[in-house]
């Protein structure tokens, strides 16, 4: 358990907790115990809008990559909300997320799925800026597997050059 920091012990008094109670079971300033509803949405924000799916509701609690509202694996962000908004997960599914953004639990970029399915979207087909991951554009590391864009690498390299070069010029200049 983390320890509470000065201003929220404070604030924890004011409504009536224990000293020493996890941060997560604190009440709302009725008095009631929170919901997991409002334990979600007291840390979400907005991200940017995805252009097929809509905003992500990005979870800003901890993560490791998922949002995770405590220690138990059906605490976690995204499937805590699928489930107070859409009903259960079935037995032996997952959900995937559609936008590729672990910490959103928006439901709508959301979908359930085997864990075939879900290992099959993990194996990408083309690189973050959309050039295809395969043929003579996939360079695989030989010591760890990793597979890389041929052709962002090159832009990286052609912009770290110009990088460099501008700075030889401005020692030469000064």
């Amino acid at each position: 358990m983390q320890d509470m920091p000065a201003r929220d012990a404070a604030a924890a008094s004011e409504r009536g907790c224990q000293p020493g109670t996890p941060w997560q079971t604190w009440s709302s300033p009725s008095g009631r115990p929170r919901t997991d509803m409002e334990r979600l949405l007291d840390d979400t924000v907005l991200g940017q809008p995805h252009p097929d799916l809509g905003a992500c509701w990005l979870f800003t609690g901890p993560a490791d990559p998922y949002g995770r509202i405590d220690r138990a694996s059906e605490r976690y962000a995204h499937r805590l909300g699928w489930k107070l908004l859409r009903g259960p997960i079935p037995d032996d599914m997952e959900l995937h997320h559609r936008c590729g953004v672990h910490t959103c639990w928006n439901p709508d970029h959301l979908v359930v799925v085997t864990h075939a399915e879900n290992m099959a979207f993990a194996a990408r087909t083309h690189c973050k800026n959309g050039h295809p991951l395969s043929g003579a554009n996939l360079r695989i590391d030989p010591q760890t597997g990793t597979r890389a864009c041929r052709a962002c690498g090159a832009e990286h390299q052609r912009a770290f050059r110009e990088r460099q070069a501008a700075k030889r010029m401005s020692r030469l200049t000064e």
